[in-house]
C-alpha cells in the first residue's frame, strides 16, 4: 500500500454502483461517478427520529403535569388526550402509533375507520394486549401486558 485510501459507494452491493474515490494524502487521484441515486431516505429517517423524540418529550411534559388545577395551558387536543389516555404519535420510521397508559401500540390492521392496534412489544415479549379504535375514539381494549 502506498498510503492511498479507496472509498466505494455505500450502495455498491445493492445497486452495483461503480462510484468510488481514491485519495492520496487528502488529494483525489481517481474518481468514478455514481450510477445510483443518493439515499435521501436516511436523512428523512433522521428527521423523523428527531420529531419522534420531540413528541416523546411532549408526552413526558404532559404526564408530569397531572395536577390539572395548576396547568390550564393545555390545548384542546391535549385535553382530549388527557381524558381518553390516547396519544397519537409517529414512529421513527413514519408509521402511526398510539401511546396508551405508558405503552406503545402499533397499527396491525385497519378497515375503514376501525383500526386494531397491538402492543409494540408483541413480538419481543409475546404480549397479547391490544386495542381497537374507530377514528380517534378508543372502542375496546383486549388483554393485559405481560411486561412493565
Amino acid at each position: 500500500m502506498n498510503g492511498s485510501v479507496h472509498w466505494v459507494c455505500a450502495n455498491k452491493r445493492k445497486t452495483q454502483c461503480p462510484g468510488s474515490v481514491t485519495i492520496l494524502y487528502d488529494i483525489i487521484i481517481r474518481e468514478v461517478r455514481h450510477r445510483c441515486e443518493p439515499d435521501y431516505r436516511k436523512n428523512e429517517i433522521k428527521r423523523k427520529k428527531a420529531k419522534h423524540r420531540e413528541l416523546q418529550d411532549l408526552q413526558k411534559k404532559i404526564s408530569i403535569t397531572d395536577d390539572r388545577s395548576t396547568n390550564n395551558l393545555l390545548t384542546e387536543k391535549e385535553d382530549v388526550e388527557y381524558i381518553t389516555g390516547l396519544h397519537f404519535v409517529t414512529s421513527c420510521r413514519g408509521n402511526p402509533m398510539i401511546v396508551h397508559n405508558g405503552f406503545n401500540f402499533i397499527r396491525e390492521r385497519f378497515k375503514g375507520e376501525r383500526t386494531r392496534w397491538v402492543c409494540g412489544r408483541k413480538r419481543r415479549n409475546q404480549c397479547c394486549a391490544s386495542l381497537t379504535t374507530i377514528g380517534d375514539t378508543l372502542v375496546r381494549t383486549y388483554g393485559i401486558h405481560n411486561h412493565s
